[in-house]
């Protein structure tokens, strides 16, 4: 395998070792990354990765580019010392975030900017007064042992804006395994729900390799959006044109902590700053379940008895020397940030709603050579594969997946059989599922009752 094959090259931090405590059997990804996060306590590499104000000196030492850090604390807030960061902030572009270093999922996060500080009749200690109530929050329960051990404090950081206004900046989260990006997801959520209405923007960026990892490599979207959306659209582009760079990126900060599994999350879209890395995570795979979770979880338990070790001690004077930027980062960053970026103001950023659909009352299967209908009340996604032509023993133009390809991928909306149906065999799928799709070519998909 060529992931086994990138684990048996890959040097893991011994703060990252977990084999000693693994099963024998084969865990899930949900309960591999419950192991890591349970025995990450006491272990300094991975407290460091959670402390955002440690961080920074990992990134920078590193060469990877990151937002600056225009004031940063571990005591409770001084107002004085933040009226006077406050001051030298305002005499620039004044659009910042206060966030804390403890901290995750936007916890006591605040942002503004200058005609906002001024309206609300902002003042500094009232900024001190905020820091000081999340100072003394600690991480949640369900989150790493490491985590839980960081101090608190807080950093103010420029804001990053994309040129495509959806309501957070565009970050992509890109996960490496033994050292090499496997796949990237811009994260909407899972389920639809009260505070949830757009899951259907979660998108997959899943790695093609031709016998060897390359930066030619290429990536495969996987999407459920209905389309008709010009913001999700120039996302997808911009995504899509990063993501050499990216996965350089984030391929650099697992080799240079010896991390063995990393998220690494991006923004991406900005005229001033380009992409940058706004934070990493250890022990998080709920955004991973629905796109090939069980082969991660494999590759990973696999991986620990082939991978070669090194003391956390040693990694940490060589991050101390400062590599800097790696000229191939380099070249991709140049390449990805020469684009034309086009602005899509937030009201583009939103996708019509259709109108209710009819209820399905058949499912259509469709082949090179032939069409079966099969009745079926209701329809649902099954799995996703890379295309038939890539796949030993399948028939090309098949769009049916084995019951093996089940939960891999479901993230497909029901809209994308049309395009695979006329493409592969010049037939139309029913009335429900005549949306127009925006799917790139080599994608198969199954539905079945």
């Amino acid at each position: 395998s060529l992931w086994i094959d990138a684990a048996r090259e890959f040097t893991m931090n011994t703060d990252f070792d977990i084999l000693d405590v693994l099963s024998p059997t084969q865990l899930g990804l949900s309960e591999l990354m419950e192991v890591m996060k349970r025995e990450s306590a006491g272990k300094e590499t991975i407290r460091r990765l959670n402390d955002k104000i440690q961080l920074v000196d990992i990134v920078d030492q590193l060469g990877v580019p990151q937002m600056p850090v225009l004031y940063s604390t571990r005591q409770p807030a001084d107002t004085a010392a933040l009226t006077a960061a406050f001051d030298e902030i305002q005499d620039a572009d004044f659009d910042i975030i206060v966030k804390p270093t403890h901290l995750s999922n936007a916890t006591g996060a605040l942002a503004f900017n200058g005609p906002e500080w001024r309206a609300r009749k902002f003042e500094a200690w009232m900024v001190a007064e905020h820091m000081d109530k999340f100072m003394n929050q600690r991480a949640e329960d369900c989150e790493s042992e490491a985590l839980k051990s960081v101090a608190a404090g807080y950093v103010i950081q420029p804001r990053y804006r994309s040129v495509v206004e959806f309501k957070w900046p565009l970050e992509l989260r890109v996960v490496t395994l033994w050292g090499k990006a496997r796949l990237a997801v811009w994260w909407w959520g899972r389920e639809l729900g009260p505070k949830n209405t757009t899951p259907h923007r979660t998108t997959f960026f899943v790695r093609c390799t031709e016998g060897s990892f390359s930066s030619q490599d290429t990536w495969q979207v996987i999407s459920r959006h209905p389309g008709g959306n010009r913001g999700y659209a120039e996302a997808l582009r911009l995504f899509t044109e990063g993501l050499p760079a990216m996965a350089l990126m984030s391929e650099a900060v697992a080799t240079g902590v010896g991390a063995p599994f990393l998220r690494s999350d991006f923004f991406v879209g900005s005229q001033e700053h380009g992409i940058r890395l706004n934070e990493v995570a250890y022990g998080s795979s709920a955004h991973l379940m629905d796109c090939g979770a069980d082969e991660m979880a494999a590759i990973l338990q696999q991986g620990y008895s082939v991978c070669k070790r090194v003391g956390s001690e040693v990694l940490a004077r060589q991050l101390a020397t400062g590599s800097g930027m790696p000229a191939e980062l380099s070249t991709a960053l140049a390449v990805a940030c020469a684009g034309q970026l086009s602005p899509v103001p937030a009201e583009e950023c939103a996708t019509p709603r259709p109108a209710p659909a009819p209820t399905p009352q058949r499912t259509v299967v469709a082949s090179a050579t032939k069409v079966e209908v099969l009745g079926a009340p209701r329809v649902a996604p099954v799995g996703i594969l890379p295309s038939p032509s890539k796949q030993p023993g399948m028939t090309g133009g098949a769009v049916m997946m084995p019951t093996a390809a089940r939960g891999n991928f479901p993230h497909v909306g029901a809209s994308a059989i049309q395009s695979v149906l006329l493409q592969r065999v010049g037939v139309a799928a029913p009335p429900h599922m005549s949306a127009a799709p925006q799917v790139r070519p080599a994608v198969s998909f199954g539905y079945r009752r």
